[in-house]
């Protein structure tokens, strides 16, 4: 958009190929989502909460607002499938990052 309102229907709704293939292949979203130093580490190494505790956090900080019951369900069994590891945080953070709502939100 041009930004010459403060208008939000300047923003398009629609996706763009370009912006779709950098979310899917970019090694750059990647490489931060698995540094040591990358929250999805701190994510898994923090012990203190609780994975829900944890998957709320993620979810006000990505759509400010909580997860959906069903949301919470999938992720919590998700990451307790995989032992809660760090590259189990960064594929949901990952996962989180490329829908809709977080794009359009950001």
């Amino acid at each position: 958009p041009k930004g010459q309102t403060a208008c939000e229907c300047e923003r398009t709704q629609a996706g763009d190929l370009r912006q779709s293939l950098f979310m899917l292949t970019s090694s750059t979203i990647q490489n931060k989502l698995l540094a040591s130093t990358s929250r999805a580490a701190a994510l898994a190494k923090e012990k203190e909460r609780s994975l829900e505790e944890r998957v709320e956090e993620i979810y006000l900080r990505a759509y400010s607002r909580p997860p959906r019951p069903e949301e919470l369900t999938i992720a919590v069994s998700y990451l307790k499938r995989h032992k809660a590891t760090s590259r189990a945080f960064a594929d949901l953070l990952w996962s989180i990052a490329k829908t809709k709502e977080f794009l359009y939100n950001h």
